[in-house]
C-alpha cells in the first residue's frame, strides 16, 4: 500500500540517478518481485561504475553526493535521503546492493494487497492526483514548507481562492528543499519551527544553491517579538509573517514579492 504521488517521486529519483550516474551506452532495468504474500520489492538497476562499501555506508544521507560533487553531474545530494524518508512514511524500507565497476541496484519494499473491484470503482476522479494544466504551469508558483497540516490547509485554501498562483507544499524540510531545487518556484513560504532543519537552516541552503538563491522567501512563524522579526530580517528573509496568520497581510506580502520580479 502506498501513496501514489510519493511512490512516483521515489521511483523517479531512483531512475534519474541510474541514468545520471551510468556509463556511456549503459542500461537501466526496472523490475519488481514479491518478497512475501504481503510485501513487494521494486528495484532499479544500472550498469554504471558501482559503489564500494565506504560509499554505500554514506548513502541515504542528506547532502551526500559522494564523488559526484567533483564531477559535471548535476544534483542536490537530497534525492536518496528523500527517498528513504518518503518510503518510511509509507511503512516501507529502502536499500542498495552494488558491485564496484559493474552495477548498482537500488530498491524499496512496501506492503501490498490485492485491490478488489469495489475498491477500484471507489477511486473516483476526486481521489486521483491533480493534473496541472499548461495554463496553471504558466502561472506564478508558490511553495509552502510547513509541518502543520492545519496551517497548510489554511494557506492553500486562501491562495487558491484569492489568487491565480499555482501552489505546492512540503510537510518536512528535506522534501521542501528537494522541491525547491527541482521545481524552482517563484516564491517560497517557510515555517521557522520545522523538524530536523529549522527555517533558518533551510534558508541557508536555499541561499547557497545557484538554483534557488534568487527566490524570495517569506518567513512564517509564531515567534512574533520584535527581536524575532529582526533576526529573520538579518538572516535574509524577504518578509516575515507572524502567526496567527493575518490572511490579508499574507496575500498583500505575496503579491508585493511577486510583483517585484
Amino acid at each position: 500500500q502506498a501513496d501514489e504521488t510519493r511512490l512516483k517521486q521515489v521511483l523517479l529519483n531512483y531512475i534519474s540517478n541510474a541514468i545520471k550516474y551510468n556509463r556511456l551506452n549503459g542500461q537501466v532495468h526496472i523490475h519488481y518481485q514479491p518478497v512475501t504474500d504481503s510485501r513487494l520489492r521494486i528495484s532499479v538497476t544500472d550498469t554504471g561504475y558501482g559503489l564500494d562499501d565506504e560509499q554505500i555506508s554514506k548513502l541515504f544521507t542528506s547532502f551526500e553526493r559522494l564523488n559526484a560533487a567533483s564531477s559535471d553531474v548535476e544534483g542536490t545530494g537530497i534525492g536518496l535521503a528523500l527517498n528513504k524518508r518518503l518510503v518510511e512514511l509509507m511503512g516501507g524500507t529502502v536499500g542498495v546492493s552494488s558491485e564496484k565497476n559493474v552495477s548498482s541496484t537500488f530498491w524499496l519494499e512496501l506492503n501490498c494487497q490485492v485491490q478488489t473491484t469495489t475498491e477500484k470503482q471507489a477511486q473516483t476522479p476526486d481521489n486521483q492526483p491533480q493534473v496541472i494544466s499548461e495554463e496553471t504551469k504558466a502561472a506564478k508558483t508558490i511553495l509552502y514548507i510547513e509541518d502543520n497540516p492545519a496551517n497548510l490547509r489554511l494557506v492553500e485554501g486562501l491562495i487558491k481562492s484569492q489568487t491565480q498562483y499555482a501552489f505546492s507544499s512540503a510537510i518536512e524540510p528535506i522534501l521542501g528543499l528537494e522541491l525547491a531545487y527541482t521545481q524552482k518556484p517563484d516564491l517560497i513560504l517557510l515555517d521557522i519551527n520545522l523538524p530536523g532543519l529549522n527555517g533558518f537552516e533551510v534558508l541557508k541552503y536555499l541561499r547557497t544553491n545557484d538554483a534557488t538563491r534568487h527566490i524570495p522567501v517569506i518567513a512564517i512563524s509564531a515567534n512574533a517579538m520584535p527581536g524575532d522579526i529582526e533576526t529573520g530580517r538579518v538572516a535574509g528573509f524577504d518578509a516575515y509573517i507572524t502567526k496567527p496568520i493575518n490572511l490579508a497581510k499574507l496575500i498583500s506580502t505575496i503579491n508585493q514579492q511577486l510583483a517585484d520580479q
